[in-house]
């Protein structure tokens, strides 16, 4: 059995993540300094900053900002030349993204030809980066999919992942986890007040997802997979009571729940997945990354103690868009994937985990790269 494990596409309205501050006003910003806004395109804005309003820059800034208020692409000009033409570059770049929203390329699907133009215009637009992975996924043909959280930016595009993975879904082969951003509450600072998504409305948008594909709405569940093989998928989003956090948390009935499910069962190949990451990698094979304030699993301890007990072989892991296995001693081995779409923090551009299931153990673990490399 082959597995592909992918995670953190970050589907988003326009293809632009949610990293921006949303475009609000700075009371501590005097009248006439900060960005103004020079150009119109419908809903959309090109806003200037001056040099001369700080000691720091000797270059004016143009930004691009959609509806929402979100900051798509910034560029800089010398004393304003060369400004015209980089507005029209901005103005073009509101074209193109503007064609390429979850709803857009989930009716016109665009074929591998098509997607490759596309990527040429607007390489960095996640939606379609998206569909790279979709049609990495139809070419290679694993038996099985697991994709571990954040499929969506701010809970917009599922249909976009049903169209990508259609043949999949159909077939039942992929299972999937959500992300902190699949159903947590939209951060106040990202996204204008009208915009923004309470939790519970998020939660209801995955369950319908969900359902829609023959996955539980909610909770931890365990999958036969076939051939001696269990996957447990567990729900590890339930955030601390601290505003703007990412962590997460695997609720303590869960996973009594898990264990009186695999209680008596005979000898399986046991996997798990899960958005949150368990362990943290040593701090060599991964530079600086390792720590991130709000985004660990509250009670990591209690999760590893459960998955050495039940005799997990293989624990999958998205969120923290670091690619890395490890292997601890008499315990599973732990699988971390980047951001399917962005890459690694490493630097690495987008890859997938291939995983080979060989007869009662996990065989060859293999990095995929997902073309285009962007």
């Amino acid at each position: 059995m082959i597995i592909a494990h992918l995670s953190d596409f970050h589907i988003c309205a326009y293809g632009a993540r949610l990293t921006q501050l949303q475009d609000m006003p700075s009371r501590s910003t005097p009248v006439g300094r900060g960005w103004e806004t020079v150009r119109r395109e419908g809903d959309w804005r090109i806003q200037k900053r001056r040099a001369s309003d700080s000691s720091f820059r000797i270059r004016d800034q143009l930004r691009l900002v959609d509806d929402n208020g979100i900051v798509h692409r910034v560029t800089k000009t010398l004393w304003g030349v060369g400004e015209s033409r980089a507005i029209d570059e901005l103005l073009g770049l509101v074209d193109v993204r503007r064609r390429n929203t979850p709803q857009e390329l989930a009716e016109n699907f665009p074929s591998e030809a098509e997607l490759e133009t596309r990527l040429q215009r607007d390489p960095e637009n996640l939606n379609l980066r998206f569909c790279a992975v979709a049609h990495a996924m139809r070419r290679d043909r694993p038996d099985r999919i697991v994709i571990t959280g954040d499929l969506t930016d701010d809970a917009e595009g599922f249909d976009l992942i049903l169209r990508g993975f259609e043949p999949f879904f159909e077939r039942g082969q992929i299972s999937c986890v959500p992300g902190n951003h699949d159903v947590y509450g939209t951060p106040p600072l990202w996204v204008r007040k009208a915009h923004r998504k309470k939790e519970a409305e998020k939660r209801l948008l995955w369950a319908t997802f969900a359902s829609s594909v023959g996955l539980p709405a909610k909770g931890s569940h365990v999958r036969e997979l076939g051939d001696g093989v269990l996957l447990v998928s567990f729900d590890s989003c339930h955030h601390a009571p601290l505003p703007g956090s990412a962590s997460g948390m695997v609720h303590e009935r869960d996973l009594h729940k898990v264990a009186r499910e695999l209680d008596g069962l005979g000898k399986q190949v046991r996997l798990a997945c899960l958005h949150h990451h368990v362990v943290n990698p040593p701090l060599r094979h991964v530079g600086l990354s390792p720590i991130q304030a709000g985004m660990r699993l509250r009670n990591a301890k209690r999760v590893f103690a459960m998955l050495k007990e039940l005799r997990f072989q293989l624990v999958m892991n998205g969120h923290r868009h670091v690619g890395y296995r490890y292997h601890p001693a008499n315990s599973p081995l732990f699988l971390s994937a980047p951001s399917s779409t962005i890459g690694c923090r490493s630097g690495e551009k987008p890859y997938y985990w291939r995983v080979e299931i060989d007869g009662d153990s996990v065989g060859a673990v293999q990095e995929v790269p997902i073309p285009p490399r962007i």
